[in-house]
């Protein structure tokens, strides 16, 4: 995509945001801002969630590509297979085995906070760690060969040659694995969670006002979706040149 259509695209997309608020400020939008505290709490914390569990599996993925990536025996089979099965599983399905499984079968309690941060770092660890095996497949055998021979170590190899050809080329899908996990945390009310899902259905049910409040969800998420993928054009842009 060119710079000019994505201003172009990012117009429309600010136009429809703006279409959104209109319609929130036709509705009954005073009951709305009368419940301003929860849905802040609730904003506050998914933002929170997303970028904690964002950081720490990121973190997390980039170690299980390295170990995938060197075929670590047996080790390394045990990683593939959790990835596999996180990937293959539906994200309400990982909520639930950490809130309900995990306590019962160490013998141990989680708060629901404590379950939603890491069951969204199990899934983004899960899904990015793909992200970085890809790029660590599209780096040139060569490459690794030449910074041993200059006499670099395994992580200044990885430091300084490897990670920054993978994150210029992986950042684009980098950025859809942060939306996708940030669209997820909506799911994490089903525990307990007030998350911003969660505080617009509490006002909803104590107001009835399900137009407002499906218009409220689509421009929080629709919005944090457009900056973030602004960011990301603008960061790409800088990385490139």
């Amino acid at each position: 995509m060119t710079p000019r259509s994505a201003n172009i695209l990012f117009v429309m997309q600010l136009a429809l945001i703006a279409i959104l608020i209109c319609a929130l400020f036709l509705g009954q939008y005073q009951l709305v801002a009368l419940s301003w505290r929860i849905l802040l709490q609730g904003a506050c914390m998914t933002i929170l969630l997303t970028a904690i569990s964002y950081a720490v599996g990121i973190t997390i993925a980039f170690v299980i590509a390295l170990i995938r990536f060197q075929r670590v025996p047996l080790f390394g089979w045990m990683i593939g297979g959790f990835v596999e099965i996180v990937r293959a599983s539906p994200q309400l399905m990982v909520i639930f085995w950490i809130y309900f499984g995990v306590p019962y079968l160490f013998k141990i309690t989680l708060s629901p906070i404590a379950a939603a941060l890491i069951s969204l770092i199990v899934v983004a660890s899960a899904y990015i760690s793909e992200v970085f095996r890809a790029g660590l497949l599209g780096i040139p055998k060569n490459q690794f060969e030449t910074a041993h021979a200059l006499g670099h170590s395994f992580w200044q190899t990885q430091h300084h040659v490897i990670l920054p050809q993978v994150l210029r080329n992986m950042y684009p899908a980098l950025l859809g694995q942060l939306v996708m996990l940030f669209k997820i945390s909506s799911l994490l009310y089903v525990i307990g969670v007030i998350d911003f899902y969660r505080a617009v259905t509490i006002v909803n049910n104590r107001e009835y006002i399900p137009i407002e409040a499906f218009v409220l969800l689509i421009l929080f998420y629709y919005s944090f979706g457009v900056i973030f993928v602004r960011i990301a054009a603008v960061f790409g842009r800088e990385i490139k040149y």
